[in-house]
C-alpha cells in the first residue's frame, strides 16, 4: 500500500514538472521521447478539430481525392452528411469544395493514425498464438511480485569473482517454425502498410501545409 502511495506521489510530482515545462517552453522533455506518436495522437486531434470547426477552405481543386479508396470516401461521406445535417447544411457532395476540403483533412488525420503501431487497424492474426508459444502462460503474471516475475523470465548469465550477478539473460521459448514465419511475414506486411500511410500523410501535409488555417 505504501509503495502504491509512493508511486502515486512520484507520478503527481513528475506530471507537475512536465506541465510547468509545457507552460514555459510549449513542450515538456517527455514529449520528445516518442515524437512520432505526437502525429498519430495530438496532431490527429488538432486536424479533426480544425475539420469540424472550420469556417472556410482553400481555393484549390483537391485533386488527390480522386486517388483515395472508394470505400473510405463512402464511409467519410456518410460521416460528413450526418455532420452537415446537424449544422443544417446540404448532404455530402463530392464536388462541393467545403466537403472536399473536409475529406482532405480527414485523410491526413486517418493516414497519420494508421501509421502508428498502436492504432493501425490491420491486425496480426498470429499475434496471440506466437506470444503464447514464446512466453508461455502469462495469465498469472499480474499476481506475481516483481522478484517472482523477474526470476520467471530472467536467469543469471554471468557472475563476478565474488559470485555477484553481473548480467542476466531473458528466457523465451522458440515458437513453431511455420508459425514464426507467418507471424513475421504478417508483421512485414503491416509495417509496409504503416509506411505507405506515413508517406501519404506527409505528401498531403506537404501539399496543404500552408492551408491549415481557420
Amino acid at each position: 500500500m505504501l509503495r502504491k502511495i509512493k508511486y502515486k506521489i512520484q507520478d503527481l510530482t513528475f506530471n507537475h514538472r512536465m506541465n510547468k515545462a509545457r507552460k514555459k517552453n510549449g513542450f515538456a522533455p517527455c514529449d520528445c521521447w516518442n515524437m512520432h506518436y505526437w502525429f498519430g495522437d495530438t496532431f490527429v486531434k488538432m486536424i479533426r478539430h480544425l475539420r469540424d470547426n472550420m469556417h472556410g477552405y482553400p481555393q484549390l481543386e483537391f485533386e488527390e481525392i480522386e486517388q483515395f479508396p472508394i470505400d473510405w470516401i463512402i464511409q467519410e461521406g456518410q460521416r460528413i452528411s450526418k455532420s452537415n445535417e446537424k449544422k443544417d447544411f446540404d448532404s455530402f457532395d463530392l464536388y462541393n469544395p467545403n466537403d472536399r476540403w473536409n475529406l482532405i483533412l480527414s485523410r491526413i488525420a486517418y493516414c497519420f493514425e494508421q501509421s502508428s503501431d498502436e492504432i493501425t487497424e490491420i491486425p496480426n492474426e498470429y499475434y496471440e498464438e506466437f506470444n503464447k508459444q514464446v512466453w508461455g502462460d502469462t495469465s498469472e503474471d499480474s499476481k506475481l511480485s516483481f522478484k517472482q516475475w523477474w526470476n520467471k523470465y530472467f536467469v543469471v548469465e554471468k557472475y563476478d569473482k565474488k559470485g555477484k550477478p553481473m548480467s542476466y539473460r531473458l528466457v523465451t521459448n522458440e515458437p513453431e517454425k511455420d508459425l514464426k514465419k507467418k507471424y513475421f511475414d504478417r508483421e512485414a506486411e503491416i509495417e509496409e502498410y504503416r509506411e505507405s500511410m506515413k508517406d501519404e500523410a506527409f505528401d498531403l501535409l506537404k501539399r496543404y501545409f500552408y492551408c491549415l488555417w481557420d
